[in-house]
């Protein structure tokens, strides 16, 4: 329905593996063309954003996931460019 409605942008073809704790959702992907993914989605249910903040930064942390590595670009938007 959405696709006939809004049309297609692109297609993204992952494998996604889940981990939890606490609060914390641990996406591990692998993107079909571009490699492999580390997401973290820290959940502000129950607790403040600072203590949501410090958990995230604890799990960043222990995964050795550096700031400077991060990717604020979608998939698709990723897929474009290595087309191009």
């Amino acid at each position: 329905v959405l696709r006939y409605a809004l049309g297609e942008g692109g297609r993204v073809r992952k494998r996604r593996r889940l981990y939890l704790f606490e609060h914390t959702r641990i996406h591990l992907d692998e993107v079909e063309g571009l490699g492999s993914f580390v997401e973290l989605e820290t959940v502000l249910s129950g607790q403040s954003e600072a203590d949501a903040r410090a958990e995230l930064e604890r799990v960043a942390d222990a995964l050795g996931l550096e700031a400077e590595e991060q990717v604020a670009t979608a998939y698709v938007d990723l897929l474009d460019r290595e087309r191009s």
